[in-house]
């Protein structure tokens, strides 16, 4: 009888040790409010300033603006990214570089991405290229230029509240994560103005991981949760344990 009791803790250590060698859940590293840090914090990085994308003049008065319309369910791709402004019915983005300083959507800083965040229910979906881990831009709003957007990374579970700062000011939010990323979706929340619409500037994504001692992982490469490591050293406990009880000293 002693002997089934001994393997069946065998067989319960050998479980737990194989289920805990499958792959850990995503989750997030770092998040930032400042690009530098990002960047620090990161490797292997594309920017996308979305120069270039807004072609058509709008002429007013001594003042030119020029935009593009990628209101479609393609929406912009861009350097591997896509950008798509997703409404209840249809879809709503433009690209816009004004020369008029007091246009909402000048920031200083060229052509910038504007999403329909003004309809309710309305949200940016931003879908990275596959094993992505690292993602970061600027944000801006017009109408006004205060208001607080959710970013979602629906691949994660996970979300952020983010403010921005009244224009010319943009605001910075970036993060690292241990899994691919996927998609992330941009839109505001209750309280914040119902007019406002969403400005993108400087998005940039690549790899969690920068300078010596970081994660240094490649586009396939997958970074362990430290719970991992300790849980499957606890499976290997278990089982010298059991082997060491099986073998008694003779007295």
């Amino acid at each position: 009888m002693k002997r089934y009791a001994n393997l069946s803790r065998v067989g319960i250590a050998l479980a737990v040790f194989l289920a805990l060698l499958l792959p850990a859940q995503a989750s997030v590293l770092q998040d930032f409010n400042d690009r530098a840090t990002f960047v620090g914090a990161a490797n292997s990085l594309v920017n996308i300033d979305f120069e270039g994308t807004a072609t058509t003049p709008y002429v007013n008065g001594a003042h030119t603006t020029y935009w593009s319309n990628y209101s479609t369910s393609g929406g912009l791709n861009i350097d591997g990214i896509s950008f798509v402004g997703v409404m209840n019915v249809g879809n709503w983005l433009y690209a816009t570089n004004a020369s008029d300083p007091n246009a909402s959507e000048n920031y200083g800083t060229g052509t910038v991405l504007k999403g329909p965040e003004w309809n309710t229910g309305s949200y940016v979906s931003i879908t990275l290229p596959a094993n992505v881990t690292a993602f970061g831009f600027d944000i801006g709003a017009m109408l006004p230029s205060t208001a607080t957007f959710r970013i979602e990374l629906t691949s994660l579970g996970v979300s952020y509240d983010v403010t921005t700062a009244p224009r010319p000011t943009l605001t910075y939010w970036g993060v690292t994560t241990d899994s691919a990323i996927g998609e992330i979706r941009v839109t505001t929340i209750g309280g914040s103005p119902t007019q406002t619409q969403l400005l993108i500037d400087n998005a940039v994504y690549g790899l969690a991981g920068g300078g010596v001692g970081g994660l240094e992982q490649g586009p396939t490469g997958e970074t362990p949760e430290v719970t991992t490591i300790l849980y499957v050293a606890s499976g290997l406990g278990l089982l010298y344990w059991n082997k060491r009880r099986r073998i008694q000293p003779v007295v």
